[in-house]
């Protein structure tokens, strides 16, 4: 976000809400493990990384409150 107050309501929802704190969580583990590789990623290995960025999006998305 481009502002301190928009980035910090973010994160207090983050740390508030459960499921969207895990998913937050989990997608930072996934760009951390993709910035460790030491050369390109295969096609395979994107579309392995994508899919599971899918679901993890949908998971979270979940019903509306």
């Amino acid at each position: 976000l481009d502002d301190e107050h928009g980035a910090a309501m973010v994160a207090r929802h983050l740390q508030a809400c459960r499921r969207c704190g895990m998913a937050a969580d989990s997608i930072q583990f996934l760009k951390d493990q993709v910035a460790r590789f030491r050369h390109d990623p295969s096609p395979e290995q994107v579309q392995r990384v994508e899919r599971v960025i899918d679901e993890l999006t949908e998971r979270s998305a979940g019903p509306e409150r």
